[in-house]
């Protein structure tokens, strides 16, 4: 393990791969949780209407079980769509620390036509001759 004065040093050469800071990425699974959350309420919402008022069996069913029917989905909604809002913004950090290194790579390659701009040409192997001294 490195030494603490050198574990900053450490910690920005070996980057998280997946993405960006960790702080975002829970920002981003909070809100698409939330998000989740109320879009499946809703539709859990709409299909206890419908079931209270088609089904006589949904209606002699304790107050519990309904709340637990109703909530099942939302909790599934919101886990389903914090991962995937997870997954696009890792994809998103991926794309961005892609274009990154290509920009990079494509920068070092400008400097160096550059830099054969500025040099010489290379002729080739240079070919020495012998000199006949009888």
């Amino acid at each position: 393990m490195p030494s603490p004065s050198r574990q900053a040093d450490v910690s920005k050469s070996h980057r998280d791969p997946r993405g960006g800071s960790a702080d975002e990425a829970a920002k981003t699974a909070m809100w698409g949780g939330l998000i989740g959350c109320l879009k499946w309420s809703i539709y859990s919402a709409l299909g206890g209407l419908v079931a209270y008022r088609f089904s006589p069996v949904f209606r002699n069913l304790t107050p519990q079980f309904k709340v637990y029917l109703f909530m099942c989905p939302v909790t599934i909604g919101g886990m389903v769509e914090a991962d995937r809002r997870l997954r696009q913004y890792e994809a998103r950090i991926r794309m961005e620390r892609r274009a990154e290194a290509l920009s990079q790579a494509t920068g070092i390659w400008d400097d160096l036509e550059e830099l054969e701009k500025l040099t010489p040409e290379f002729v080739g192997p240079v070919e020495v001759k012998e000199q006949n001294t009888a």
